[in-house]
C-alpha cells in the first residue's frame, strides 16, 4: 500500500513538471511592439506662404505645406523652425521640419511686395549749392552741401561723380575721389580743374520713392 502511494505521488510530481515545462515563454512576457520608420521629405514635399503687401509693420505670412498631395498638419506632422516673418518689401526664406510620422527639412518663400498706391509722405527730395574749392600744394577736399528731405525713407544717400571736366585724362580721374557715403570729394594734386558734377541718390526703400539730384563742385 505504502509502495502505491509513492508511486502515484511520483506520477503526479512527473504531470506537474511536465505542465510548467509545456507553457510557452512568450505568454509571461509583454506584447511585441513594431517601429515604423518616419516618412522622408523628397522633393514633392511643397512649401507655399501667402504674400502680403508691405503696410510698414512686421507681417506674418500664413504657410500651407503639402507632401504627395496630402495638406500636412503643423504641430503634428511638421513644425516651423523658420518663421514667414518680415517687415520690408522682398523675399523671405521659410524652414520647416517633419515631427511625428515624416523626417527631414524643408523651405519656401515668403513675400511682402509693394504698395501699389503708395504714398504722399514717401518722395524723397534733395536740395543742394553750387560749390567751390581750390586745390593746394598737395590736395583739396570739400563737403557736398545737400539738404535731404526723405520721410519714410531709410535709404542712405550715395554720392557718385558723373562727369569730369572736359578733357580730362583717366589718370586724372583717378586723383579724384569720392566718399559715396559721406559725400566728401578729395582733390589730389595734378587733379583736372574744372567742373565736376556729383550725383546725389536716394535709394527706393521699401514702398518708398528715391530721388536724384546732381549739382556741380567747381576745382579752382
Amino acid at each position: 500500500m505504502k509502495s502505491l502511494k509513492k508511486t502515484l505521488a511520483l506520477v503526479l510530481s512527473l504531470v506537474m513538471l511536465v505542465s510548467v515545462m509545456a507553457v510557452p515563454a512568450y505568454a509571461t512576457e509583454g506584447p511585441s511592439k513594431t517601429t515604423v520608420a518616419a516618412t522622408q521629405f523628397t522633393e514633392a514635399v511643397e512649401v507655399k506662404v501667402d504674400s502680403v503687401t508691405y503696410n510698414g509693420s512686421t507681417q506674418t505670412g500664413k504657410v500651407t505645406v503639402t507632401f504627395n498631395g496630402k495638406t500636412l498638419v503643423e504641430g503634428k506632422d511638421y513644425k516651423i523652425t523658420k518663421p514667414a516673418t518680415g517687415t520690408d518689401t522682398g523675399n523671405y526664406t521659410v524652414e520647416i521640419e517633419g515631427i511625428g510620422d515624416y523626417a527631414g527639412k524643408a523651405t519656401g518663400t515668403f513675400t511682402i511686395k509693394a504698395n501699389p498706391k503708395g504714398k504722399k509722405s514717401a518722395k524723397a527730395t534733395i536740395k543742394a549749392k553750387k560749390a567751390s574749392v581750390k586745390l593746394g600744394k598737395k590736395k583739396a577736399t570739400a563737403k557736398i552741401n545737400v539738404k535731404i528731405k526723405a520721410k519714410n525713407n531709410k535709404a542712405q544717400p550715395i554720392y557718385k561723380i558723373k562727369a569730369y571736366p572736359k578733357k580730362t585724362k583717366a589718370k586724372q580721374k583717378k586723383l579724384v575721389t569720392i566718399n559715396q557715403k559721406t559725400g566728401k570729394i578729395t582733390f589730389k594734386k595734378g587733379a583736372k580743374k574744372g567742373t565736376y558734377k556729383i550725383k546725389v541718390t536716394i535709394p527706393r526703400y521699401n514702398n518708398f520713392k528715391g530721388a536724384t539730384k546732381t549739382i556741380t563742385i567747381t576745382l579752382k
